[in-house]
């Protein structure tokens, strides 16, 4: 018999199929990310076992995606951070998680732990990291009446609280003896006790303490590691060297033993030692690509680049996965010059992530070394997007900005990595610049001097790598020696000898780190030009060109060059060449336009062409703001004063926050009478930057001079540019100026007296500042001194009438001459 399925059966049957598949399917749905969740937590939790920390991270944040409440995977973490330690991410974690779990006691402990810290740091402003602490620690004994973790974190907070006296002392010590006294036998409690007696400057107690938990048990990795960083912060360092070792010794699967050995022998230069103790510590791991990049970063960090690329292309050879050490191969070949390499490694990553934090930080890097500061700003807009207060983000966000001329973006970013971050060492390159730029080369100095300091002591950690250590490294010395040059510029004698010779030994140091990189034979071709070494000069810039034949500062430094030693027409022919092979080059054309700028009594200056080629930039980029600048100069030194502003006003319509462009508006206004217009262009800097000095002087001096304006604003402007600068003559003479019109006389004399010495001794006597010490003198009643004052202004007024190639100075002469009359 032939059995045939009845149609309507088999249809029932299909939807029966299909019905149990859809409530499979939703079920699925309803299950499968919690089970996914579960899955990726698991494996995170499995590589935190493994020591497998940056693979860790990567399952924790794909938990996290599904739910980014889950107080375990932010624990997760925490753990795989602090152990890359990337501190402001490992902070930020524990945060999540103390805030997710009630019961995360572990949690609690370090980020209470770190709010002290951080407080002990620095105390003012800063209470409310106290009051959290404190906050932690009493949960942690609501929880638990005998966590000793507890107890010692309150001894510190007691301490703290009372404000180190000796009663918030004995409290805190007693607090401590308590929490010992719950188990005598464990050695995290005496270290407690020691670092608080090291807090009070009570050493020896704290030397004691260490010593007796060393007798509790002397198999204690950490009790030997903690005696050894007090015997290192109490300027022993040679005695530490045991304790490391015994550390190491006594529990020789410590990697945190090992680690700190290791960075103890580099800190000290003992680097025969320190490649063995790297090496020891690396092996622990070596079957793993973090472990085989301990011994690279070492290789990297004492400058054995060679070595370090080895093993990194070995490391990802085996690890194909390790999209670090593509990172790394990139620093690396960044450092060296060579940036087709570093190209490479970018190009890797990005296949494999077009948004990969690290490859953008790299390309970045390559975009502003190669002067393309505009497209670093977009890679890193790119990073910021996804963590608005990237440590590194900001740092390289204000440097990029800063390279493109940028200023008051670039002061804000760098003002929310101060806010954040407050001692993060690259934050301190920034503050070098702008008070160089302000001419503050005192200070410039001994914030480069703090910063070198710390560098001494830095070794690589999860975000300031070998290669970033080295760039911070070459860049203080850089910035130092620039301000040594400055302050050399205005010392007398065999004063200004010391300060270039500072500057020379500054800049071959940076040499030495960094040979691939125009930049320190830039500047040491500048402390050769102001020993009067032209030819050493010549050379040194010659190499930095070898290096980058277009580099922007060498071939600045070459046309400056020229200009003093009457071989401009070279420099010319050379950019000129460049520029020709590199027609669209909005730099190159800009350049160019800068050398048919300057001029010497052998080779003139050609504004034509300088316009042209500046115009030729500006249609190759129009966001090439420098360009604009230049046109501008060109049309105010030829009397074009409409059109010098029209270019600035280019600048501010797509910049509206360039103040610099504001400020020589009003000057240009200011220069042809109109008064009120400067005035409001002035105001107009200060809403921008309020405490730009050249702003304020001349909103100041536009009361002291016409009595425009508010004479209580006018004294208050003047009295703070003086404050800030008190060693310019012209912030001086307005000062003492308004002081006159205010009818403040014996001030005024104060004031004047001290911008003309200060202008001879720069040799910038003139007959205006001599008229206006003349001027108050009179009204002050010493009708002797004024009278030699006025008669050296009619004096120095006859000769500047005479000199060739600068305006006479505006001093109203009729007015001198009435003045020397009445008296």
């Amino acid at each position: 018999m032939n059995f045939q399925e009845c149609p309507r059966a088999r249809s029932l049957r299909a939807l029966t199929v299909f019905l149990l598949a859809l409530l499979v399917a939703l079920a699925a749905s309803c299950t499968s990310p919690e089970k996914a969740k579960a899955e990726y937590l698991r494996q995170g939790e499995a590589l935190l076992k493994d020591r497998r920390w940056q693979e860790a991270t990567i399952q924790f944040r794909n938990a996290l995606q599904i739910d980014d409440n889950l107080a375990a995977a932010h624990w997760g973490l925490a753990q795989a951070y602090e152990k890359l330690e990337r501190a402001g991410d490992y902070v930020e974690e524990l945060q999540r998680t103390v805030k997710l779990d009630p019961n995360n006691m572990p949690a609690r402990v370090r980020l209470a732990s770190i709010y002290l810290t951080a407080y002990g740091q620095k105390k003012e402003g800063n209470d409310q990291l106290l009051a959290e602490a404190a906050r932690l620690a009493n949960e942690i004994i609501a929880r638990d009446d005998k966590n000793p973790d507890g107890y010692i974190l309150i001894a510190n907070v007691m301490y703290f609280q009372g404000g180190g006296s000796p009663e918030a002392a004995k409290e805190a010590e007693k607090k401590i003896n308590d929490a010992i006294g719950l188990d005598p036998q464990r050695v995290e409690s005496y270290m407690g006790l020691a670092r608080l007696y090291h807090l009070m400057n009570r050493n020896s107690d704290a030397e004691g303490i260490y010593k007796k938990a060393i007798s509790i048990n002397d198999r204690s990795s950490l009790a030997h590691g903690e005696y050894g960083i007090f015997l290192v912060q109490t300027g022993r360092t040679p005695e530490a060297e045991a304790e490391f070792r015994k550390a190491v010794e006594v529990d020789p699967e410590n990697r945190d033993a090992h680690k700190v050995l290791a960075s103890y022998y580099l800190v000290n230069q003992k680097l025969d030692k320190a490649e063995e103790a790297y090496s020891a510590w690396a092996h622990k791991d070596w079957d793993q690509a973090e472990g085989r990049a301990r011994l690279a970063d070492y290789y990297a960090t004492v400058g054995r680049f060679d070595d370090a690329a080895s093993l990194y292309q070995d490391i990802i050879k085996n690890f194909s996965d390790y999209t670090r050490g593509h990172y790394r191969l990139g620093e690396i070949s960044l450092q060296r010059g060579d940036l087709q390499g570093a190209g490479a490694q970018v190009e890797e990553l990005l296949k494999r992530d077009p948004k990969d934090v690290d490859a953008l930080f790299l390309r970045a890097r390559m975009r502003s070394a190669s002067g393309k500061p505009r497209d670093a700003i977009a890679d890193l807009k790119t990073v910021l997007d996804q963590d608005p207060h990237s440590k590194l983000g900001l740092y390289f966000m204000s440097d990029a900005l800063y390279r493109d001329g940028q200023f008051e973006q670039a002061r804000a970013r760098a003002g929310e990595l101060e806010r954040y971050y407050q001692d993060f060492l690259p934050a301190k390159l920034l503050q070098i610049q702008i008070s160089l730029d302000s001419g503050d080369f005192d200070g410039a100095r001994r914030t480069a001097d703090d910063l070198l300091k710390k560098l001494q002591d830095a070794t690589p950690n999860g975000e300031l790598t070998p290669q970033l250590l080295a760039d911070l490294k070459t860049n203080a010395l850089l910035l130092r020696g620039k301000a040594s040059l400055g302050l050399g510029q205005k010392a007398p004698g065999a004063d200004a000898g010391k300060f270039i010779a500072a500057a020379r030994a500054d800049f071959e140091a940076a040499r030495t780190i960094a040979p691939n990189s125009p930049l320190p034979y830039v500047n040491l071709a500048d402390a050769a030009g102001a020993e009067n070494k032209a030819e050493e000069a010549q050379q040194q810039i010659e190499r930095a060109l070898s290096i980058d034949r277009t580099n922007f500062q060498a071939l600045t430094a070459l046309i400056n060059l020229g200009t003093a030693t009457g071989k401009l027409d070279e420099a010319r022919a050379r950019v000129e060449q460049l520029a020709g092979e590199q027609p669209k080059s909005a730099p190159l054309q800009y350049l160019l336009g800068q050398a048919y700028r300057s001029g010497n009594q052998q080779q003139q200056p050609d504004p034509q062409r300088a316009e042209s080629a500046f115009q030729r930039a500006v249609q190759d980029d129009d966001n090439y703001m420098p360009a604009y600048s230049a046109l501008a100069e060109i049309y105010v030194g030829t009397q074009q004063p409409d059109r010098a502003i029209a270019e600035y006003k280019k600048i501010t319509e797509k910049r509206n926050d360039d103040f610099v462009a504001y400020r020589n508006i009003g000057l240009i206004e200011a220069g042809r009478g109109q008064l009120d217009v400067a005035a409001d262009y002035y105001r107009r800097v200060l809403s921008i930057r309020p405490d730009e000095p050249v702003a304020e002087n001349n909103l100041a001096a536009l009361y002291g001079d016409y009595g425009k304006g508010n004479a209580e604003e006018a004294m208050r402007l003047a009295q703070d540019v003086v404050r800030r600068y008190p060693a310019e003559p012209g912030f001086a003479d307005t000062l003492g100026w308004v002081y006159y019109r205010k009818g403040l006389y014996r001030d005024s004399v104060e004031q004047l007296q001290k911008a003309v010495a200060g202008a001879a001794k720069r040799g910038g006597d003139n007959s205006l500042y001599r008229w206006h010490l003349g001027a108050a003198l009179a009204k002050a009643g010493d009708r002797t001194a004024a009278r030699r004052e006025l008669q050296k202004c009619q004096e120095l007024y006859a000769a500047e009438q005479q000199r060739a190639g600068k305006a006479p100075t505006p001093t109203p002469i009729e007015d001198v001459r009435r003045t020397l009359e009445s008296l």
